[in-house]
């Protein structure tokens, strides 16, 4: 019998739109009467203002995309390495696994399998093969990630690399736009994600590693003692060592305090706290606090905590040497505070607060709702300036990694877009995020080694009266370094007592005792990582009391400092016994 070519064409589209609607994962029929369904089409990749980095990141993508679309035992590989969580998150760094064997049966003879590198296997899908040793030239921190996609969608824990129709689209995470260009390799269709919307289907993410820099020898990422080095000769630092889940088995507290702002604590009526307390706060005080506290009590107006801390005075004992190690400074309580939605938006910001389309200037940026999905957990550093006499630096950064939902109360919308062109044309579920509130994260713990945000010991012959906190949440990690002059101030009433044999460092009087601060100004190299998003500043002097006496409850809770976007807690704690 002759088929025409109008029954071949409508037997292809028919043929078309049954394969397309396999394709569709993770959706429900009634979310079309639930949600609004955009019937326009996204953006093309090609309309994107792209960075070189991002044009070799979007090449490589479409490598990926054909690859782990054709190979069950790629998707295999990429899901067991990114469940190692080397930098405590689901990252796989290509050059630490690009040289790893990847058993692929090739579809030209299924009987057999070739064994071949991740780099061999990728690099078969380039037309010219000097393209992918141009990528891996100019991304050294290029890195595979899998998303844990809310509502249980997907994740590297229940990613089945064996089932077809779970074969991930490939995202690429750009350094000028907030928007994700999709490479859907089973469909042959490409289009530009909108930046307030989470896949509800599984994704792979290409992106540079944030919690790495490119050792070169000169990076001063806080107390990252450990150097990664690759077969291939690359050498790496991690932003810190709470990124090494090799030394840090660490992880934040949640802390469900009640307190969206911050404030507040027991008591009723017209009981007011003279500072910001956090209610629970006054459970996680050691006891040697409570002394510095109760020792100058009602007897020294004013009284300096960390004088009797650091150099055990009280208001009969005003000359005493110094406790040398046995206390440091720490951050023991961390929280966001503000508008929760603007501060969101901000850190899940990944173009660093730039307005990159000046027809948009007079538009709220802020409001912008954006989701940080491509890139995990956010990294939060933390500079300090202490000023120290001995170093060439006057600042240095700790840091840490926090999940959205550690730092963020949010539920999840469904919505629903349209994908692909006519004829062929389905539907995707997405989720957008509905930020209310804050939560705060606990870093004590009962195990002192596991406290990990220390800073050092506040010794006054070393460092100046004041300390200066810069939070950040970190999108770069490349290290940038400027000359600045700035003000220290020192304590004149401590000295080193040279007739002792080890010089031990003693301190004259209670505050300045019968003399008055050093102060001078020098110009030294600050140290701080590029395109960071700032989220507030911070003083904190020597003088502060640690503790604070609600009158509501006539507990001590610990000191929080505060500026419009976080809060936090920097006391001493104790770390010989």
């Amino acid at each position: 019998m002759k088929i025409s070519n109008i029954s071949l064409l409508l037997i292809f589209v028919l043929g078309s739109l049954s394969q397309s609607c396999s394709n569709e994962n993770f959706k429900s029929d009634n979310y079309e009467t639930q949600n609004e369904i955009n019937n326009e089409e996204s953006k093309t990749i090609e309309s994107l203002d792209l960075k070189e980095a991002d044009k070799f990141k979007l090449k490589f993508g479409r490598a990926m995309a054909l690859a782990i679309k054709e190979s069950p035992e790629l998707r295999r590989f990429i899901k067991t390495e990114a469940l190692k969580k080397f930098n405590k998150d689901y990252d796989v760094l290509y050059h630490a696994v690009k040289d790893k064997p990847v058993n692929y049966r090739l579809k030209t003879n299924a009987k057999n399998s070739s064994v071949a590198t991740l780099s061999g296997l990728v690099e078969s899908y380039f037309k010219d093969k000097n393209e992918l040793a141009q990528i891996e030239q100019q991304l050294p921190l290029l890195t595979i990630f899998v998303p844990e996609l809310p509502e249980n969608s997907f994740s590297a824990e229940t990613w089945d690399p064996n089932d077809d129709e779970q074969i991930p689209v490939v995202a690429i995470r750009l350094e000028t736009t907030n928007e994700v260009p999709m490479i859907d390799a089973v469909n042959s269709y490409e289009y530009v994600l909108e930046q307030d919307l989470v896949p509800g289907y599984p994704v792979i993410v290409i992106k540079n590693n944030e919690r790495l820099a490119v050792n070169n020898g000169n990076n001063n990422f806080g107390r990252s003692t450990e150097i990664l080095n690759t077969s291939g000769g690359q050498s790496y630092r991690f932003l810190d060592d709470n990124m090494n889940a090799e030394l840090s088995i660490f992880e934040p507290i949640d802390i469900d305090d009640g307190n969206g702002g911050g404030g507040g604590g027991g008591g009723s009526g017209s009981c007011n706290p003279p500072a910001t307390i956090i209610s629970g706060r006054q459970n996680n005080v050691e006891q040697f606090l409570k002394t510095a506290y109760n020792v100058f009590d009602g007897n020294v107006s004013q009284p300096w905590h960390r004088d009797n801390i650091y150099y055990q005075l009280t208001p009969t004992q005003t000359t005493n040497t110094y406790v040398g190690g046995k206390y440091l400074e720490a951050i023991t309580y961390f929280k966001l505070q503000g508008d929760a939605e603007l501060v969101f938006n901000r850190m899940a910001n990944q173009t660093n607060g730039s307005n990159l389309d000046p027809q948009r200037a007079n538009q709220n940026w802020e409001r912008e709702r954006r989701v940080p999905w491509t890139d995990g957990n956010f990294e939060i550093g933390i500079s300090i300036t202490d000023n120290a006499k001995n170093r060439p630096n006057i600042n240095f950064t700790l840091a840490f990694n926090a999940r959205p939902d550690d730092l963020f109360t949010y539920t999840h919308e469904s919505v629903v877009r349209r994908r692909g062109a006519w004829p062929v044309r389905w539907k995707r579920t997405y989720w957008r995020p509905v930020i209310s509130d804050f939560k705060g994260l606990d870093f004590t713990s009962a195990d002192i080694n596991a406290t990990v945000l220390h800073i050092h010991a506040w010794d006054l012959t070393e460092y100046s009266n004041i300390w200066n906190l810069e939070i950040k949440e970190i999108d770069f990690t490349t290290e940038i370094s400027t000359k600045t002059s700035n003000v220290k101030k020192y304590n004149t009433n401590v000295n080193v007592d040279t007739s002792i044999p080890l010089g031990d460092k003693i301190k004259v009087g209670l505050k300045f005792g019968a003399s008055t601060e050093e102060t001078n100004s020098s110009e030294r190299t600050q140290k701080w990582v590029e395109g960071s998003d700032i989220l507030g500043r911070m003083e904190i002097p020597f003088s502060d009391q640690v503790l604070i006496k609600n009158p509501c409850d006539n507990q001590l809770y610990p000191r929080i400092y505060r500026n419009s976007s976080t809060m936090l807690e920097m006391r001493p704690v104790q770390v010989q016994f």
